[in-house]
């Protein structure tokens, strides 16, 4: 079984255009984000009829305001599928700071040495956040498949979309994607995002012929 799959991240926020640590803090999108995300919903509804997809019924989305707001914006009439556990990752005591803020902190400097893959402190681990989302995918994937296998008859292929965060996108496509490619290999900016075929195969579940959206 195949479906096409496509993950996109929010628009921007003020916390993002002041290049802040924007995790847990629920703020909704700035004037810029919104902007972007009405230019980018332009090209997402032509390719959908390039490719004769039909449209979303509903997106899976990530409960924070600025992923609600987000998925609103570019289908309307979609409804949203609220995923708790596709929430961004807590960044703890540097959460919604940016690098002049965090420039004198040792633990900070640590942080970039290495290479982003350190946790920050009093913050969700990756691996925690990673294995949530990746757990929360899973469940999704089941009722995608679901779905597929119960309206393969019905029509044009209706594609999936999730709208949820940055790393949200980065922890589901370390996890599946064919051929792997990193977790920090996946950074994507907003208001864009990857589309892909989702595919189920000696049970184990895979993202392929993965693009990026421009």
């Amino acid at each position: 079984m195949r479906a096409q799959l496509y993950l996109i991240r929010h628009g921007k926020t003020s916390g993002n255009l002041q290049r802040r640590y924007v995790g847990a803090t629920d703020e909704p999108l700035c004037t810029e984000g919104i902007r972007e995300l009405e230019a980018f919903r332009v090209c997402l509804k032509r390719r959908f009829a390039m490719e004769e997809l039909a449209m979303p019924e509903y997106f899976f989305v990530s409960p924070m305001l600025r992923c609600r707001q987000s998925a609103a914006l570019l289908l309307a009439d979609a409804k949203p599928c609220v995923i708790e556990d596709f929430r961004e990752m807590d960044f703890g005591e540097f959460e919604y700071k940016n690098y002049d803020e965090l420039a004198g902190d040792k633990r900070y400097q640590a942080f970039i040495d290495s290479g982003g893959r350190l946790d920050f402190p009093g913050a969700e681990t990756r691996e925690h956040f990673c294995g949530r989302v990746k757990r929360a995918f899973e469940r999704c994937a089941a009722r995608i498949f679901d779905n597929v296998e119960a309206s393969m008859a019905d029509g044009p292929e209706k594609p999936y979309l999730f709208c949820v965060h940055g790393g949200t996108i980065m922890a589901i496509l370390n996890a599946y994607s064919m051929p792997h490619r990193d977790y920090f290999e996946w950074q994507v900016p907003s208001a864009s995002g990857f589309c892909g075929v989702l595919e189920m195969e000696n049970n184990g579940i895979y993202l392929k012929n993965i693009e990026k959206l421009s």
